[in-house]
Protein backbone atom coordinates (compact mmCIF):
# COMPACT_ATOMS: atom_id res chain seq x y z
CA UNK A 1 0.00 0.00 0.00
CA UNK A 2 2.91 2.49 0.41
CA UNK A 3 4.47 1.75 -2.73
CA UNK A 4 0.69 2.35 -4.34
CA UNK A 5 0.06 5.76 -2.25
CA UNK A 6 3.71 7.29 -3.23
CA UNK A 7 4.99 7.00 0.37
CA UNK A 8 8.30 5.32 -1.37
CA UNK A 9 10.60 6.38 1.49
CA UNK A 10 8.60 5.09 4.07
CA UNK A 11 8.29 2.05 1.74
CA UNK A 12 11.83 1.50 1.64
CA UNK A 13 12.61 1.66 5.26
CA UNK A 14 9.63 -0.74 6.04
CA UNK A 15 11.70 -3.21 3.53
CA UNK A 16 15.11 -2.30 5.53
CA UNK A 17 13.57 -3.25 8.68
CA UNK A 18 11.76 -6.31 7.51
CA UNK A 19 13.12 -9.58 10.07
CA UNK A 20 13.52 -11.62 6.74
CA UNK A 21 15.16 -11.05 3.88
CA UNK A 22 12.83 -9.07 0.92
CA UNK A 23 11.99 -11.63 -1.73
CA UNK A 24 11.34 -10.77 -5.45
CA UNK A 25 7.70 -9.54 -4.94
CA UNK A 26 8.72 -6.61 -2.03
CA UNK A 27 11.60 -5.16 -4.55
CA UNK A 28 9.17 -5.21 -7.48
CA UNK A 29 6.56 -3.54 -5.64
CA UNK A 30 9.21 -1.01 -4.73
CA UNK A 31 10.75 -1.00 -8.08
CA UNK A 32 6.76 -0.21 -9.60
CA UNK A 33 6.01 2.24 -7.28
CA UNK A 34 8.89 3.84 -8.20
CA UNK A 35 8.77 4.05 -11.49
CA UNK A 36 4.66 5.09 -11.02
CA UNK A 37 6.01 8.05 -8.94
CA UNK A 38 9.32 8.74 -11.07
CA UNK A 39 11.73 8.60 -7.92
CA UNK A 40 14.92 7.22 -9.70
CA UNK A 41 17.03 7.20 -6.86
CA UNK A 42 14.71 4.29 -4.93
CA UNK A 43 13.71 2.71 -8.32
CA UNK A 44 17.62 1.88 -8.51
CA UNK A 45 18.19 0.93 -4.79
CA UNK A 46 15.28 -1.84 -6.06
CA UNK A 47 16.36 -2.77 -8.90
CA UNK A 48 20.20 -3.40 -7.91
CA UNK A 49 19.07 -5.58 -5.05
CA UNK A 50 16.65 -7.71 -7.63
CA UNK A 51 18.57 -7.87 -10.63
CA UNK A 52 20.42 -11.45 -9.55
CA UNK A 53 16.16 -12.44 -8.27
CA UNK A 54 14.43 -11.40 -10.99
CA UNK A 55 15.99 -10.48 -14.84
CA UNK A 56 12.48 -9.24 -15.72
CA UNK A 57 13.24 -6.52 -13.38
CA UNK A 58 15.18 -4.09 -16.05
CA UNK A 59 11.97 -3.71 -17.95
CA UNK A 60 10.76 -1.72 -15.00
CA UNK A 61 13.71 -0.10 -14.68
CA UNK A 62 14.18 1.13 -18.35
CA UNK A 63 10.74 2.32 -17.83
CA UNK A 64 11.23 4.34 -14.96
CA UNK A 65 14.49 5.64 -16.65
CA UNK A 66 12.12 6.84 -19.25
CA UNK A 67 9.63 8.35 -16.96
CA UNK A 68 12.25 10.33 -15.79
CA UNK A 69 13.68 11.65 -19.17
CA UNK A 70 16.65 9.74 -19.21
CA UNK A 71 17.32 8.37 -22.04
CA UNK A 72 20.71 7.52 -21.89
CA UNK A 73 19.96 5.06 -19.06
CA UNK A 74 17.12 3.81 -21.16
CA UNK A 75 19.99 2.26 -23.87
CA UNK A 76 21.76 1.30 -21.11
CA UNK A 77 19.55 -0.93 -19.86
CA UNK A 78 18.17 -1.98 -22.89
CA UNK A 79 21.68 -3.20 -24.18
CA UNK A 80 21.98 -4.99 -21.35
CA UNK A 81 18.58 -6.58 -21.87
CA UNK A 82 19.98 -7.72 -25.39
CA UNK A 83 22.95 -9.03 -24.03
CA UNK A 84 21.14 -10.98 -21.69
CA UNK A 85 18.37 -12.08 -24.20
CA UNK A 86 15.27 -10.65 -22.12
CA UNK A 87 12.85 -9.80 -24.08
CA UNK A 88 9.78 -6.84 -23.19
CA UNK A 89 6.84 -8.53 -23.55
CA UNK A 90 4.27 -6.66 -25.69
CA UNK A 91 1.06 -5.43 -24.05
CA UNK A 92 -2.75 -6.02 -24.76
CA UNK A 93 -5.98 -6.20 -24.08
CA UNK A 94 -8.76 -8.19 -24.72
CA UNK A 95 -12.00 -7.07 -24.65
CA UNK A 96 -15.62 -10.17 -25.55
CA UNK A 97 -18.66 -8.74 -27.53
CA UNK A 98 -20.88 -11.47 -28.36
CA UNK A 99 -19.11 -14.29 -27.67
CA UNK A 100 -16.05 -13.14 -29.77
CA UNK A 101 -12.59 -12.46 -28.24
CA UNK A 102 -11.35 -9.22 -29.44
CA UNK A 103 -7.63 -8.11 -29.20
CA UNK A 104 -6.31 -5.01 -29.06
CA UNK A 105 -2.12 -3.85 -28.91
CA UNK A 106 -0.98 -0.23 -29.34
CA UNK A 107 -1.68 1.49 -32.69
CA UNK A 108 -3.59 -1.32 -33.67
CA UNK A 109 -5.44 -0.85 -36.92
CA UNK A 110 -6.26 -4.33 -37.90
CA UNK A 111 -9.56 -4.59 -36.60
CA UNK A 112 -12.30 -4.62 -38.99
CA UNK A 113 -14.04 -1.44 -37.40
CA UNK A 114 -10.81 0.46 -36.95
CA UNK A 115 -12.08 3.71 -38.77
CA UNK A 116 -15.24 3.50 -36.38
CA UNK A 117 -12.85 2.48 -33.36
CA UNK A 118 -10.45 5.70 -33.85
CA UNK A 119 -13.15 8.11 -34.66
CA UNK A 120 -14.75 7.11 -31.05
CA UNK A 121 -10.68 7.72 -29.67
CA UNK A 122 -11.63 11.33 -30.96
CA UNK A 123 -14.83 11.72 -30.08
CA UNK A 124 -13.55 10.12 -26.23
CA UNK A 125 -10.88 13.01 -26.87
CA UNK A 126 -12.82 15.85 -26.98
CA UNK A 127 -14.91 14.51 -24.27
CA UNK A 128 -11.77 14.58 -21.73
CA UNK A 129 -10.87 17.82 -21.99
CA UNK A 130 -14.31 18.86 -21.75
CA UNK A 131 -14.31 17.11 -18.21
CA UNK A 132 -10.86 18.92 -17.57
CA UNK A 133 -8.47 15.68 -18.31
CA UNK A 134 -4.77 16.77 -18.25
CA UNK A 135 -2.80 14.12 -19.94
CA UNK A 136 0.54 12.22 -17.70
CA UNK A 137 2.76 12.35 -20.48
CA UNK A 138 5.16 11.20 -17.68
CA UNK A 139 3.76 7.86 -18.89
CA UNK A 140 4.98 8.07 -22.48
CA UNK A 141 7.93 5.26 -22.75
CA UNK A 142 9.32 6.42 -25.77
CA UNK A 143 11.47 9.56 -26.57
CA UNK A 144 8.93 12.02 -27.81
CA UNK A 145 9.39 15.43 -27.60
CA UNK A 146 6.49 17.48 -28.24
CA UNK A 147 3.52 17.43 -25.41
CA UNK A 148 1.09 16.76 -28.16
CA UNK A 149 2.70 13.95 -30.07
CA UNK A 150 3.29 12.15 -26.15
CA UNK A 151 -0.66 12.77 -25.81
CA UNK A 152 -1.72 11.26 -29.33
CA UNK A 153 0.62 8.28 -28.04
CA UNK A 154 -1.22 7.66 -25.25
CA UNK A 155 -4.40 7.38 -26.44
CA UNK A 156 -3.03 4.77 -28.66
CA UNK A 157 -2.96 2.79 -25.83
CA UNK A 158 -4.58 -0.83 -26.49
CA UNK A 159 -6.94 -0.73 -22.98
CA UNK A 160 -8.45 2.43 -24.68
CA UNK A 161 -8.66 0.98 -27.79
CA UNK A 162 -10.55 -1.75 -26.78
CA UNK A 163 -12.87 0.67 -24.67
CA UNK A 164 -13.37 2.55 -27.99
CA UNK A 165 -14.48 -0.66 -29.40
CA UNK A 166 -16.31 -1.51 -26.32
CA UNK A 167 -18.57 1.72 -26.81
CA UNK A 168 -19.92 1.58 -30.45
CA UNK A 169 -20.10 -2.02 -29.74
CA UNK A 170 -22.45 -1.90 -27.02
CA UNK A 171 -26.40 -0.55 -27.74
CA UNK A 172 -27.34 -0.15 -24.38
CA UNK A 173 -24.89 0.87 -21.38
CA UNK A 174 -23.78 -2.31 -20.45
CA UNK A 175 -20.57 -2.56 -18.37
CA UNK A 176 -17.64 -3.06 -20.47
CA UNK A 177 -14.79 -5.18 -19.25
CA UNK A 178 -11.47 -5.12 -20.52
CA UNK A 179 -8.67 -7.86 -19.85
CA UNK A 180 -4.87 -6.53 -19.84
CA UNK A 181 -1.90 -8.65 -19.40
CA UNK A 182 0.12 -5.50 -18.14
CA UNK A 183 -0.83 -2.97 -15.59
CA UNK A 184 -2.77 -0.26 -17.23
CA UNK A 185 -0.94 3.07 -17.10
CA UNK A 186 -1.62 5.88 -14.70
CA UNK A 187 -3.08 8.23 -17.44
CA UNK A 188 -4.94 5.32 -19.00
CA UNK A 189 -6.39 4.46 -15.43
CA UNK A 190 -7.34 8.27 -14.73
CA UNK A 191 -9.20 8.51 -18.47
CA UNK A 192 -10.93 4.44 -17.58
CA UNK A 193 -12.30 6.74 -14.22
CA UNK A 194 -13.77 9.90 -16.29
CA UNK A 195 -15.29 7.87 -19.05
Amino acid sequence: ALCRTGHLQEAKTVVEKMPMRPNKVIWMSLLRGAKNYVDVEIGEYAAHRLIDLAPECHVPLSNLYAAAGKWEKVSEVRETMKKKGIKKEAGWSLIERKGVIHRFIVGDRSHRETEEIYAKLKEMREKLKEAGHVADTRQVLLRIEEEKDKEAELELHSERLAIAYGLISSKNKSPIRVVKNLTVCNDCHSVTKLL
